[in-house]
């Protein structure tokens, strides 16, 4: 089932009760569990840090999709620009020092493409989503 796990991954973030789930109790996906749970943990990793609560992971199915989205409240960045952040040691700002090692976005992005799937990113209303596009299709 889809909701225990990323259950898990809000309880291993650094503010576990500053995120909201949203996502079916019995959906099953088809997934590679411990991969995924990585990325969605990665993309919870970049929400506290550079974004502003409330924060959300939401779950669904778009078609024959499994759709995991993580939402802040935070300005974002354009969609082009955190296209970029997918290529391994890339860093947004390095001017502002920061912690990391720009491979957050890198592994989910490999995670995504190793599920067939695809990451995408949106920027509207006061909001960034970083969007996990999995097909589900067996």
């Amino acid at each position: 089932p889809l909701r225990p796990l990323l259950q898990q991954a809000i309880e291993a973030s650094d503010r576990p009760d500053t995120i909201a789930l949203d996502a079916p109790t019995n959906d099953l996906a088809w997934v590679r569990e411990a991969a995924l749970l990585r990325a969605v943990e990665n993309l919870l990793t970049n929400a506290i840090r550079y974004g502003k609560s409330p924060i959300s992971v939401r779950a669904r199915t778009d078609g024959g999709d499994l759709l995991i989205e993580v939402r802040d409240s935070g300005p974002g960045i354009s969609p082009d620009k955190a296209r970029d952040l997918t290529r391994p040691f890339a860093r947004g700002d390095v001017a502002r020092g920061g912690e990391g090692t720009g491979l957050g976005l890198a592994i989910v992005d490999q995670v995504a493409k190793a599920h067939g799937g695809a990451l995408e990113f949106e920027r509207a209303d006061g909001t960034f989503t970083v969007r996990l596009r999995v097909p589900q299709t067996r």
